[in-house]
């Protein structure tokens, strides 16, 4: 870890490191200041959150490649405070989250690195907002809640704060169930602010790249990212878009590193409302089914 925090301090903006892009007026070959703009429009940004012993860690860890950058909070923490793994400082969150911003911050201007990594719990709306302008994908770890309590009891790093993490576990499930209650609203279902987020992202990735999704797709899109009430039927619609694409996420270019992300059905699943989207769809039409 004190050789990741050191290789971080070392890549900390002084102005004149190298692998900044110079600014444009300083280029006088017009073919260099397109290479550079080409190459700061790779910049790309991974967000990976979920509950704890989710396996986001072990997510990055598996897809990251060399001279990638990985905000892990945890092990910032532990560096910082000479604390055991997972066990947090009060007074040091906002040292924590310092860094984090200090390494998106960044992820705007240094080419020496590939994708930039953020590990987090809980992806709230203002730390969207701050990481609009990189794109970034964000993965949804998807265990469920006894998967989490199993992990935390298996795993000895957590012993010490295993009851602690187990709490958290629970309120992050009870409070995302209640965020996926089904707003009504006079004429429909509104979705929740991560579908509509994912559904804006697919529009900005359609415009961008030139492929994925359908004239339907880019409808419901322009509807989900509106915050549109839906009626029951077009719920119903999604969640049998998803059911029959599930297959999409095996092909290349569905994960961020890999060539042709994001993929044409990467664009497509964002169109509809991302995983994101499709849990408030089965959830809602599950429910209305039912009654």
């Amino acid at each position: 870890m004190m050789k990741e925090l050191g290789l971080f301090i070392d890549m900390l903006p002084d102005g004149n490191y190298p692998g900044a892009v110079p600014p444009e007026e300083a280029v006088q070959d017009a073919e260099e200041a397109r290479a550079i703009r080409a190459a700061a429009a790779r910049v790309k940004a991974v967000v990976v959150h979920g509950p704890p012993a989710s396996g986001k860690t072990t997510y990055v860890q598996q897809n990251k490649k060399e001279n990638d950058v990985v905000f892990d909070f945890d092990k910032v923490m532990q560096a910082l405070s000479g604390k055991e793994l997972h066990e947090a400082s009060e007074p040091l969150i906002s040292y924590c989250l310092d860094i984090r911003d200090l390494i998106v911050q960044k992820a705007r201007v240094n080419q020496r690195i590939g994708t930039t990594w953020i590990i987090a719990t809980k992806v709230r709306p203002e730390f969207r907002r701050t990481m609009a302008d990189l794109e970034p994908s964000y993965v949804r770890m998807e265990a469920t809640l006894e998967e989490c309590l199993q992990r935390v009891d298996e795993d000895p790093a957590r012993a010490a704060v295993a009851e602690k993490t187990k709490q958290v576990i629970r309120d992050f499930f009870a409070e995302e169930a209640q965020a996926s209650e089904p707003v009504t609203a006079a004429e429909g279902f509104v979705p929740p602010k991560g579908a509509q987020a994912e559904a804006a992202k697919g529009l900005r990735w359609r415009e961008k790249f030139g492929r994925g999704g359908t004239a339907v797709g880019v409808a419901r899109a322009r509807d989900i990212s509106n915050g549109k009430a839906l009626s029951l039927d077009t719920i119903g619609r999604m969640v049998s878009y998803f059911a029959r694409h599930e297959v999409d996420k095996q092909g290349e270019g569905w994960s961020p590193g890999q060539k042709g992300f994001p993929s044409a059905g990467r664009v497509a699943w964002a169109l509809w409302g991302g995983d994101a989207g499709r849990r408030w769809a089965e959830s809602v039409y599950k429910r209305e089914k039912k009654d």
